[in-house]
């Protein structure tokens, strides 16, 4: 046997090797991506119970939220009501109190007016008898002009 011969068993056997190892890593490539296959399929069952319990879960939990916070809306339109009509009442009262208040005090402004202008009047005569009697009752009686002649004539002295 030639060299030829060897060269040609050796290809054979090499060709023969490579084809028997590609036949086995399609074989492993074939069962690993079944296995990927399958695995993937298992954790998207996983994922979807997962979901499916963590989207009831949620469900229930905001559905307990709605309901608090609708009671607690409920509640607190029950205490403003209440205050409201607690407040109107007070804001009545206030008001005929203090309508009762005002028709008193016009009432004895209108009657302490008179008597006030009585005293201002009987106060104003006398401090104007005082001052002429302190003038020695030579000032003038009437008229602006008059009393500017009188001032400047020299009858009141500057201390």
């Amino acid at each position: 046997m030639g060299r030829l011969t060897n060269d040609m068993t050796r290809l054979s056997g090499e060709i023969t090797a490579l084809r028997d190892s590609r036949m086995v890593f399609i074989s492993d490539l074939k069962n690993t991506v079944s296995d990927l296959r399958n695995t993937v399929s298992d954790m998207m069952t996983v994922f979807h119970k997962d979901h499916s319990r963590m989207s009831d879960e949620t469900k229930g939990r905001l559905r307990v939220f709605v309901s608090d916070l609708k009671n607690a809306v409920s509640d607190l339109r029950d205490t403003v009501s209440d205050m409201m009509a607690v407040f109107r009442d007070d804001h009545s009262k206030m008001s005929d109190e203090t309508k009762v208040w005002l028709r008193e005090f016009v009432s004895d402004l209108r009657n302490a007016v008179p008597e006030m202008l009585a005293v201002f009047r009987k106060d104003h005569s006398r401090m104007s008898d005082e001052t002429k009697v302190w003038l020695g009752n030579s000032y003038p009686t009437s008229g602006t002009l008059s009393l500017r002649c009188w001032l400047s004539s020299g009858r009141i002295t500057q201390e």
